[in-house]
């Protein structure tokens, strides 16, 4: 599927999750609530720059922004088809390695349900 919008935005994503969500065709995409994704909307198209390097790209639309206070907080509000609730604390371990428990109580965090449009 094409789309013919622009994208709003350029986000850089490691050469893993690059690789997952190109084969997956999608899937959520965590981060920390920042301002600089707080313009995000259902349905918006924007594009992943792959890390380090930056010389690969596709754009994606956003199916659905989730929003919590924290990671285990949205990980829970997750649909079963999204997420795989029995791999909970991989995934809280795994952010942890990325973001403190600080930056996640100032920002809040976010999941990105995406579709790879191109």
């Amino acid at each position: 599927m094409q789309d013919d919008r622009s994208p709003k935005l350029s986000m850089q994503l490691s050469a893993g999750g690059f690789e997952r969500f190109l084969q997956d065709g999608g899937g959520v995409d965590f981060r920390l609530n920042e301002e600089c994704w707080r313009p995000l909307n259902d349905g918006d198209v924007f594009e992943f720059v792959e890390d380090p390097g930056e010389s690969r790209r596709y754009c994606v639309r956003i199916i659905k922004k989730y929003t919590a206070t924290s990671f285990s907080e949205l990980i829970d509000c997750l649909p079963a088809e999204l997420f795989d609730h029995s791999q909970k604390q991989d995934y809280l371990d795994f952010f942890r390695e990325w973001w403190s428990s600080e930056e996640e109580a100032r920002e809040g965090v976010l999941g990105l349900h995406i579709e790879v449009l191109e």
